[in-house]
């Protein structure tokens, strides 16, 4: 498990409004929201309720832009908190495919969730462009097996390897439907009091670290 940075970790000169100050402020909701749930390795429910608390709902419940995989209208939902430059989140992410082939009523929901890095968010947003493109999980797989630094220059070497044109991938990165899917992940992590990559969320409670195949299918086979 990797725990995000903090603001007090960095000097954030982005502007206001952007995801990064977003994520500045989604670091003094997650002390105030999910009062009635309770954050566990197992379950966050509200109180004495048997039905999932809102911010959980929230979290299962994909955007425009989501990246999904497995069944379009499933009774079981797992959503995955991920950044691109945690490795236990490149290690886990090759058991999302077979967790899916062998639960067909099951949908996974990625949600890019870029806080360890400064360059964590042009990856995201070179994902999200992909999946604008219809192409997320061939970006997304080249983004899990690059090690160092995103730049621009990946952005362009992504693009030309899906064949699609740099400028236009590029300019497509700062679509305002890739920003919101980013605002939404953040807020959403926000109100789950989520700190850490990855993490997995479904209607059971929230999940963080390290997992095996085992371990998710535990985590379906509650939800």
């Amino acid at each position: 498990m990797v725990q995000r940075q903090t603001p007090a970790s960095r000097q954030d000169s982005a502007p206001a409004g952007s995801p990064r100050r977003a994520r500045a402020a989604a670091m003094v909701l997650t002390r105030r929201t999910l009062l009635a749930a309770v954050l566990c390795n197992g379950v966050a429910h509200a109180a004495g309720s048997a039905r999932p608390a809102a911010p959980l709902l929230a979290a299962l419940r994909p955007g425009p832009l989501t990246p999904m995989l497995g069944a379009q209208q499933a009774p079981r939902v797992l959503a995955v908190y991920f950044d691109y430059h945690c490795p236990y989140c490149r290690a886990a992410d090759g058991l999302l495919r077979p967790l899916a082939g062998r639960n067909p009523d099951l949908q996974i929901l990625y949600r890019e969730y870029p806080v360890l890095r400064e360059d964590s968010e042009l990856a995201a947003r070179i994902a999200l462009s992909a999946q604008l493109h219809g192409r997320f999980f061939e970006a997304h797989d080249r983004l899990m097996h690059l090690s160092g630094n995103f730049t621009g220059a990946v952005a362009t070497q992504i693009a030309r390897s899906l064949g699609l044109e740099p400028a236009t991938f590029r300019h497509d990165m700062g679509d305002e439907r890739v920003s919101a899917e980013l605002r939404r992940n953040l807020d959403d992590a926000a109100a789950l009091g989520i700190q850490a990559t990855p993490t997995y969320v479904t209607a059971q409670g929230v999940h963080q670290g390290a997992v095996d195949l085992t371990q998710l299918q535990s985590m379906v086979d509650g939800a």
